[in-house]
């Protein structure tokens, strides 16, 4: 799901959407393709990393190895910022998701539950029809009605079987 256009698309702008300016022009430079400066270019060469053909960012270091070993080009689709801080974290994003940096390794970041029109989910209710309402109590199992573990009696056990 294409999760980081929007944010991307208000990450860039001169303005927030509460319509105060916005800070953005600090944070270009990982909105910027990584291609078109030639620091970053033998920065991500001696990383082992490269650049996306379609965006010109990179992809590069703990992020490039995530990637690759977790089909990134099929679920995350092409990178469309450069590795930066946001919160204290090194974060980047890609056209479907954005990847942290955290003590456990790259993890994918998961999708913010507020504001689920950005990227259009639709959250009304649908019609149940004959289903169920949704309770706990379907997924517990039933105790033996007689209170008898039977693995617990004595004497010989046997399995009957009938092939007819």
């Amino acid at each position: 799901m294409p999760t980081s256009r929007p944010e991307l698309r208000a990450r860039v702008s001169s303005e927030r959407a509460d319509g105060r300016r916005s800070t953005a022009e600090r944070r270009l430079s990982a909105w910027t393709p990584g291609s078109q400066h030639q620091s970053r270019v033998a920065e991500v060469a001696s990383l082992g990393g490269r650049f996306s053909d379609a965006t010109g960012f990179s992809i590069a270091g703990e992020f490039d190895a995530w990637y690759d070993s977790h089909e990134g080009p099929f679920y995350l689709g092409s990178p469309i910022s450069e590795p930066h801080r946001e919160g204290g974290t090194t974060v980047q994003h890609f056209e479907n998701s954005v990847l942290l940096v955290t003590d456990n390794g790259v993890r994918p970041e998961t999708i913010r539950p507020d504001h689920p029109e950005l990227l259009n989910v639709d959250t009304y209710p649908i019609d149940q029809g004959s289903m169920p309402a949704f309770s706990e109590s379907l997924f517990l199992e039933n105790r033996n009605p007689h209170g008898v573990d039977a693995t617990t009696l004595p004497g010989r056990k046997r399995i009957e079987v009938s092939l007819d």
